[in-house]
């Protein structure tokens, strides 16, 4: 991972969340990581429940984080509960839609 690759998270208990990260900074053994926002693609799938969702850079955080990270992890501690950030691969995420368990 290196500075401007975006991480994200997904999981949750009864719901899909999806959550993304902007790599900001990088050292031999960690990277700094800013929240940034998402955007609804507009798509959504089985009857509504899901929608798809993308980073937006546009909407962040001034909560920066540290967190360990070397060269050939593929993932990185992002939350204090165990929650896994991986590489973004540019494509659309699905959550649970608002109306459906959020």
């Amino acid at each position: 991972m290196k500075v401007n690759d975006i991480i994200y998270t997904s999981g949750g208990y009864e719901q899909t969340n999806v959550h993304f990260y902007k790599v900001v900074r990088r050292t031999k053994a960690s990277i700094e990581l800013m929240p940034i926002g998402k955007s609804e693609t507009g798509k959504t799938e089985c009857n509504g429940h899901w929608i798809e969702v993308v980073p937006n850079d546009n909407v962040s955080s001034n909560n920066l984080f540290m967190r360990r990270y070397k060269d050939g992890d593929k993932y990185v501690k992002v939350g204090n509960y165990g929650e896994i950030g991986q590489l973004w691969d540019g494509k659309p995420k699905l959550e649970t839609h608002p109306l459906f368990g959020h």
